[in-house]
């Protein structure tokens, strides 16, 4: 599979990889799209304020269409179009 051989190929575990996707995707369930927006600014203690204030700590970090494609995921739960 592609995704295994891309996750690998960057050292990382496809199930720890799987797990946060679901434990993110658990997380997004009943939220609206002001908490998504104040997660995506860091405030709070959720999964995604997490990963958006450790995107922000590190100089080299870049959007890519990987990041985009879980935002997609996000507003799609949400309700957002």
């Amino acid at each position: 599979r592609i995704k295994s051989a891309m996750i690998e190929a960057v050292g990382l575990n496809e199930a720890d990889i799987d797990a946060e996707a679901a434990a993110l995707e658990a997380w997004a369930q009943g939220m609206t799209k002001d908490d998504i927006t104040n997660a995506m600014k860091g405030e709070g203690d959720s999964p995604l304020s997490a990963i958006a204030k450790a995107a922000k700590d590190d100089q080299w970090w870049m959007y890519s269409r990987f990041f985009g494609i879980g935002l997609v995921r996000i507003m799609e739960i949400v309700g957002v179009e």
